[in-house]
């Protein structure tokens, strides 16, 4: 009771933060309209969670062909379809729309609770809560944090990871704890040896070793021939008869086989061969190392095994049984079951490991990777059928953007960042840059920017030199942003000791806070769009940069026209219908306009901002209803009034 007192007199601060931010998202959350993405998300969740389902009813597990979002894990689409078909189950004036949005709100309150504690490791508590606050009263955070399924979650679980992985490393890498100690190679005693066996024994241990490189090469320079012959090897099984030994082997792990030509199974059976092909050749080789260990060398084999391999197990072991290694394995395996970009994570802890003075607990990356990958596979429906393969697929799918990606310039990412966050915060994020270089020899300023370099600054570097695209502004790398906050907790913490005060400390993060609320209420509940006063505003960023690009606005466009369109009036919309028809009338019929002429088939047309659209499409339409906040139009509700109005989409 007494550390508990404790906890929350220390804490108080964020713990009132994220109550507040609650209620507060209790109460709004309802004022968001569905974004561009989100009913295929659903799809996928479900489609996810029926194989769990089948799994523990003895169904096959059915396969995501159907689907466009396989290379991204379901783990939280899974969580928030859970999450929201309990919430309608309770208060069943609420949608399936609003407890998917709400879910999302509470990934963003972990994500601020992470970051609160990712910044207690250099800084005090106010400047720690100071970083949170205003981390969370950021308007493009909080407009994202109701609507975007994919990039807030993502981020929350990234910083959830990244700050679990550093706890792990500070709670194993204990100088003077569980140190092993490994002896060196008996080089000495392993010439000696060598030259005392005999040639038969010599012979014996190297022919593997020769073999396996032979093999090797010829995998490599006649890929071809092993593809052939693995494909006569499928044949003879496929075409064995049943009562056989292949027969029966192959009927047990091909029940339809009957159902599906002999070529598929040779595809698929290539297809895993070369995805498995680098393992098994890596796997082979420190077999045969151990062989020839073996064979021509006692002493060499004995400290492999006694000095190396029983050691390290028992480590392994006992660093599996610790619960700080246990939560952020798990976390960082949750945080790839949602994006692939996660073991990122993973290289920052790392990193910091190699800085701790206690090098030997390096070993217990081993558990930690093993647990993680465990837990992605366990979180990711998808990759049941071939683990390693679906893996690759997804990596290669996730870096290629090329059909969604704008061509931009160099600077762009930066440019956005510096236009997208609020004044404060980028004054507060240079000056603790500045301080950290001034005070590197401390550890409490060396360590954050250590961090920040290689989270935030060396990606950045590299985006800027590669010249690589973007879309939807630069939601997809909201994960990188949590490191300017910790900049932003060094500076106030420089400044809070020099006001040593309380009360000064509360009034000045409150302060600070104050352009992120006042334009969070103006631009409610489109947050999401806000740009800062560098940029002229939102106003000044009309028709430059994105501002609605998920069409959130369409929301309050059928709400309009279930108050002004007439019985069965037909609608039709531009980019998709599927955001529009959850909240239009029952009577009103509502289609995807996909390019046609539309002037003698529909009323209404209803055009979102995005790409300028609602300057190309239908231009001669009466404009009847625009949303719009601070003079920036976010969609346009045109009405087909003659006949003969040309109205098509552009190509």
């Amino acid at each position: 009771m007494q550390a508990a007192r404790k906890n929350f007199g220390q804490h108080w601060p964020i713990i009132l933060l994220i109550l507040i931010n609650i209620t507060i998202g209790l109460v709004v959350v309802r004022d968001y309209g569905q974004s561009w993405d989100e009913p295929g998300n659903y799809r996928y969740a479900y489609h996810s969670l029926d194989n769990y389902y089948n799994l523990f009813h003895g169904s096959p597990v059915t396969d995501f062909n159907d689907l466009h979002l396989d290379q991204k894990g379901p783990a939280f689409f899974m969580l928030a379809g859970l999450f929201s078909r309990l919430v309608t189950a309770m208060l069943p004036a609420w949608s399936e729309i609003n407890g998917w949005h709400l879910a999302c709100f509470l990934a963003f309150q972990v994500g601020v609770i992470s970051l609160y504690f990712l910044a207690r490791r250099w800084t005090g508590n106010w400047a720690a809560f100071g970083a949170a606050l205003l981390f969370s009263t950021q308007p493009l955070f909080w407009g994202h944090a109701f609507i975007n399924p994919k990039d807030i979650p993502f981020m929350s679980f990234f910083l959830l990871s990244l700050t679990l992985g550093l706890w792990m490393v500070d709670r194993l890498f204990v100088p003077g704890q569980d140190g092993i100690a490994y002896a060196a190679f008996p080089v000495g005693q392993f010439k000696n040896e060598w030259k005392q066996a005999s040639p038969a024994r010599k012979i014996a241990s190297l022919v593997p070793l020769l073999l396996w490189a032979v093999l090797v090469m010829a995998a490599l320079a006649y890929t071809r021939t092993l593809n052939s012959s693995l494909a006569a090897l499928i044949r003879t099984i496929y075409n064995a008869d049943a009562q056989s030994l292949w027969g029966k082997f192959f009927s047990r792990i091909a029940p339809n086989a009957g159902n599906i030509a002999v070529e598929s199974y040779i595809a698929k059976a290539q297809s895993i061969f070369s995805k498995w092909e680098a393992a098994l050749f890596i796997l082979t080789a420190l077999l045969l190392a151990i062989v020839f260990l073996r064979i021509i060398s006692r002493s060499s084999f004995s400290w492999l095994t006694k000095d190396i391999l029983r050691p390290a197990c028992k480590a392994i072991f006992r660093y599996l049984k610790s619960p700080a290694l246990l939560l952020a394995a798990i976390a960082l395996g949750l945080t790839t079951a949602i994006r692939l970009s996660a073991p990122y994570a993973a290289l920052l802890v790392g990193f910091y490991a190699l800085t701790k003075k206690e090098k030997k607990p390096l070993l217990a990356f081993f558990p930690y990777g093993a647990v993680a990958m465990l837990t992605a596979y366990l979180t990711w429906p998808y990759l049941w059928r071939d683990p390693i393969g679906r893996f690759i697929d997804s990596m290669g799918v996730m870096s290629d953007y090329s059909e969604q990606s704008l061509n931009v310039s160099r600077f762009l990412l930066l440019k956005l960042i510096s236009i997208q966050l609020t004044e404060p915060v980028l004054i507060l994020f240079l000056a603790g840059i500045v301080l950290t270089l001034l005070n590197l020899k401390k550890d409490k300023f060396r360590e954050p920017f250590l961090l920040i370099v290689f989270w935030l600054l060396l990606p950045v570097a590299i985006m800027i030199i590669t010249q690589s695209s973007l879309y939807d502004n630069f939601r997809q790398l909201f994960f990188l942003l949590p490191a300017v906050f910790v900049m932003v907790a060094v500076a106030l913490d420089v400044l809070f000791t020099k006001l040593n005060r309380v009360w000064l400390n509360l009034a000045l993060v409150l302060v600070l806070a104050v352009p992120g609320i006042s334009a969070g209420f103006r631009l409610h509940p489109y947050e999401y769009i806000y740009f800062n006063s560098f940029v002229g505003g939102v106003k000044g960023a009309f028709r430059h940069y994105e501002l609605d690009y998920w069409a959130t606005s369409y929301k309050e466009a059928a709400e309009y026209l279930n108050g002004a369109a007439p019985t069965g009036a037909k609608i039709a919309v531009v980019g998709t219908d599927l955001i529009f028809k959850p909240y239009a009338r029952p009577d009103l019929k509502v289609y995807y306009f996909n390019g046609i002429d539309v002037s003698e088939d529909f009323d209404y047309v209803v055009v979102t901002s995005r790409a300028n659209n609602d300057l190309a499409v239908c231009p001669g339409a009466k404009v009847v209803k625009t949303i719009e906040r601070e003079g920036a139009i976010l969609t346009s509700i045109k009405q087909i009034s003659s006949p003969g109005e040309e109205c098509i989409l552009p190509p």
